[in-house]
Parts: C-alpha cells; structure tokens; sequence
C-alpha cells in the first residue's frame, strides 16, 4: 500500500504505515470499559481517533516517538478521525532519514531567515550591555533555537517552533510599539526573544527531535524560572544594569499573564503586558489554525483544550490553503 500524507486523507481511506506519536491516553467509555485516544502525524499534519482494544504493549508507547499504525479514515461532526485496529511502536534506529524527513512536522518557514531576522531585531537595540548579552547568546544557543520546538503538543510543536514562536512574538512587539511608542521597544524586544528560553532545559526530546517529556528540571522548576533564573546571570556578566536585569526578569515570569497559567506574577509593567499579549496572539493564532486544519469548510472542530473547549468553525468560502500556508 502506497503512503499517503494526513493532509490528503479522506473518508474511506485504509491505513497503515509509519507516523509520529503525538499523544496517547487512555480513557473510558460511559460504560467503563476503557479504549485509547490516540492522535499520529507526519509532516503535513495531524489525525486524532481511537482504539477499541488497549494495546497489550501500551507501557512501550512512548509520545514523540514513531508508530505503525493500521486503521481506516472516517468523519465525525464533519471532521476526519482515525479508527485504529492496531497501534505498534516502532524502532527509530531501523527507520531510515528520507523515512523520518517524510514523517517529522517542521515549521514551514526558512529558520536561517528567522534567525538572521531576529538578529537584526537586537541588533537595534539601544543599550549596548543589553545589546551585546542578547547576541552573545542567541549566537550561543542558535543551534537548540533552530531545531527545538516551542511545545509538546499545544502550539509551535514542530521542529524549529521555538525559533518560529519567538520570531512571532518579536514581531508583534514591534508592531505594537509602532502604533503606541509608550512603552520600552529594547527591554521588551529582548524579553520576547528569551521569554521560553528555559524551555531548552524544561524539554526531554525523542529521537524525533520532537518533545516526548519533560526533565526534572522542567517538572520541578519549569520554565518560567529557568529562563528568569538564566537571564539574571547572563545580565550580570555583561554588567546590564540592576534595574534593567530585574525588569527583564519580571518580563518573563509574568509572561503567561495569570498565576492560575504557570506565572508566579502578574504582569506589572506595561512592557510585560505587552509581552504577554504577544506571546499569547502568536500561541493562538496558531491554536486556531491548527483546530480546523482537517475540519471540512462549513463545519466546526471538536472542542478545543488549549482555547478553553471552544469548537473552532471553519468559513465554508475557505480553502485549504488559507490553513495550510
């Protein structure tokens, strides 16, 4: 049976083959007899669904790893899902790279662009302590920023979606300040491009290069901290000053905005809160596109976790294209 992409799967379809394992749980029907939810990817997208019998191999299922898969495609609610007969793991060491370059999703947008864009965002920046810690190490990190994703499922999950939030986030900063110049472009510009740097400490990856965990780190400090905990040394060895370090520290604590969202404070200045609600569009935006991206056009998405249960409609004048691009 020849491959087919999850972006050109349709009612009817048999499947079976390779994809990528982004979440699996298991759950009980009204009944309590249990069954398992299982979403897979590949490059062009993701299809949820689920399987009647437990696997008796579940303990080796393993989220950002690779699977086989064998089902067939069908429509709920006018949204494809996969009902699965079977869920197998697979070993990553027997897949070969033109198999795993087909079967990893990745930003669709040229990261060495991204990266010398933001590069050239700090290179703006007025205060030379503050410059020259920012290059001194976005160049340090370029690599991990490059390759890592932003999430684990959530938003920006891909390959390169860290890269590809941060851009976002920086980008809308600007945008904002060029509407309303009332609040400090520099400090927030540099807290944007930094505000998930913990994550490279938070995150475990598989050998996908996708997350399949978190560290110990991650579950026990997260994020948030790591970054404002990292920002505060850096800002020390290039001699940015106290106030300055301190604001940018309160930047990226508050930036998830709530304390009930992970922040251990609320946004206290106008720069944090323009962060926040940056960082928060660019998640959306993203959230949004992906609830309808197999949803057909005149049909709403099953609720969605990550924006609060809403069902996301999709315009019947839409195309595929304009939640592919």
């Amino acid at each position: 049976m020849q491959r087919k992409n999850i972006c050109d799967f349709v009612e009817g379809d048999s499947v079976e083959g390779m994809f990528l394992l982004s979440s699996h749980q298991i759950r009980l029907t009204k009944s309590n007899s249990q069954f398992l939810s299982v979403t897979v990817a590949d490059r062009t997208g993701k299809i949820s669904g689920n399987c009647w019998d437990i696997p008796a191999n579940i303990s080796e299922l393993k989220d950002g790893d690779f699977v086989r898969v064998n089902g067939s495609v069908t429509t709920y609610l006018g949204q494809l899902q996969l009902k699965y007969n079977s869920v197998e793991p697979v070993d990553s060491s027997r897949i070969s790279v033109e198999e795993k370059s087909m079967l990893v999703p990745c930003i669709d947008q040229n990261v060495e662009q991204l990266y010398t864009s933001l590069m050239n965002s700090v290179e703006k920046v007025q205060d030379e302590q503050m410059k020259e810690m920012a290059k001194f190490l976005f160049v340090q990190l370029k690599e991990k920023f490059m390759s890592y994703p932003a999430a684990k499922s959530v938003h920006h999950a891909e390959i390169g979606g860290l890269l590809q939030h941060s851009y976002e986030v920086v980008e809308y900063i600007k945008a904002v300040h060029s509407v309303t110049p009332w609040f400090d472009q520099d400090i927030t510009v540099v807290a944007g491009l930094f505000h998930d740097i913990g994550k490279l400490r938070e995150f475990s990856l598989a050998g996908t290069g996708l997350v399949s965990d978190y560290s110990a780190e991650g579950q026990l400090l997260g994020h948030i901290y790591m970054g404002a905990d990292g920002i505060a040394d850096m800002c020390k060895r290039f001699g940015v000053s106290a106030e300055k370090t301190l604001l940018l520290q309160h930047l990226i604590l508050s930036h998830h905005g709530e304390l009930e969202y992970g922040s251990p404070v609320k946004p206290a200045t106008m720069e944090a809160y323009v962060l926040h609600a940056a960082d928060e569009l660019s998640a959306r935006i993203h959230s949004y596109r992906d609830a309808v991206k197999d949803v057909e056009p005149g049909h709403f998405s099953e609720k969605q976790f990550a924006l609060g249960g809403t069902k996301v409609y999709r315009p019947e004048y839409s195309s595929k294209s304009t939640t592919t691009a």
